[in-house]
């Protein structure tokens, strides 16, 4: 009786040291993480009037989580695993974009940062040549663009490269939980995920008061609204991984919530008003009411487009949770090619 022939999957390009070599630079970026926090943690310890100063706690943690998810990272895409990929591609997507936005934000607040540069020079009773000042905004705009658009950017161009993600799928047989939804929704959890690290991280230092459709709360109610809002990025976090239907209409709904609250919170002086409440220090509430990015509203403008971006994609979403049931798991044959 005549057998069917075996069917094999194409072949294709073993990548398996390109991923550790961006492995190992993953790992030295965890590295580079921790000497930051060490910098950071020092200068706090040795800096006049340390008690006057703000706190880092909020940012060492979340260092902390930054430099947790790059060692992991590493060393999944060392050990070439299918989830490193996954979680690689869109960290990489969110930094990129982010990324892009940022330097967009820098470029096009370049005259006030010119402005904040030269009114600190003339504090110090030095002017700040023009020449001095490009360089100075040069330099910026070239370091921002490189760690959050170029570094990012790399990472996209090599996780979402054919040979790389067949390269996992072959050597990585066994279906991994990034498996499980497709890759937007995979990076709108770990967006959730982290708004929700972040906020469980301000409760402690910036807990005290938060900003309501233009009102100001304080005390015990501020609190209660970072806690309910941590619960609600957990939820989020959760049913939008299970592709669950009604987890994306709450996601839907609280994304359209937020953008509305942001436009009405961070307009005019809103941020001032949160920022005193707060208690900061008399040097950076001075710091800050001075700055030509608080007083020309860019800071807010920058949280309302933020916001209303998230909204967009969050409608654009829709077109996943159409179907209830989420895809099963499946392990991919491939064949690596002998070269």
């Amino acid at each position: 009786m005549a057998t069917e022939p075996p069917v094999y999957a194409p072949r294709f390009k073993d990548t398996k040291g390109r991923l550790v070599v961006v492995g190992v630079f993953e790992i030295i970026g965890a590295a580079f993480c921790m000497l930051m926090l060490a910098t950071a943690v020092v200068g706090k310890l040795l800096a006049p009037r340390a008690r006057e100063q703000p706190s880092i706690a909020t940012f060492a943690v979340l260092i902390v989580a930054l430099t947790a998810l790059l060692l992991i990272l590493g060393v999944g895409s060392i050990n070439t695993r299918r989830w490193a990929r996954a979680i690689g591609l869109c960290v990489g997507w969110i930094g990129l974009v982010v990324g892009i936005v940022g330097v967009g934000f820098i470029i096009a607040s370049i005259p006030a940062l010119r402005t904040l540069l030269q009114s600190q020079a003339q504090a110090t009773g030095r002017p700040l040549p023009v020449h001095a000042s490009n360089a100075v905004v040069i330099v910026i705009v070239a370091t921002v663009t490189f760690f959050y658009v170029v570094i990012p950017g790399a990472l996209v161009l090599f996780y979402r490269g054919d040979n790389v993600r067949r390269t996992c799928e072959a050597r990585d047989t066994k279906p991994r939980w990034t498996d499980r939804v497709p890759l937007p929704i995979l990076a709108t959890v770990l967006i959730n995920a982290g708004t929700a690290l972040a906020l469980l991280c301000t409760i402690p230092t910036y807990g005290r008061a938060c900003l309501v459709f233009g009102a100001l709360l304080v005390g015990h109610t501020a609190i209660a609204v970072y806690v309910l809002l941590t619960a609600l990025f957990v939820y989020l976090t959760a049913g939008l991984y299970r592709i669950d239907r009604r987890a994306y209409w709450i996601y839907l709904a609280s994304t359209l919530i937020l953008a509305v609250n942001a436009w009405m919170s961070f307009r005019s002086d809103g941020l001032m008003r949160l920022y005193r409440a707060l208690d900061l220090p008399a040097v950076q509430l001075n710091a800050l009411a001075k700055s030509p990015f608080m007083t020309s509203g860019a800071v807010g403008d920058g949280v309302v487009a933020s916001s209303i971006a998230m909204l967009l994609w969050a409608l654009w979403l829709k077109r996943y949770f159409t179907d209830a049931t989420p895809p099963p798991l499946t392990a991919n044959t491939t064949v690596i090619a002998t070269q």
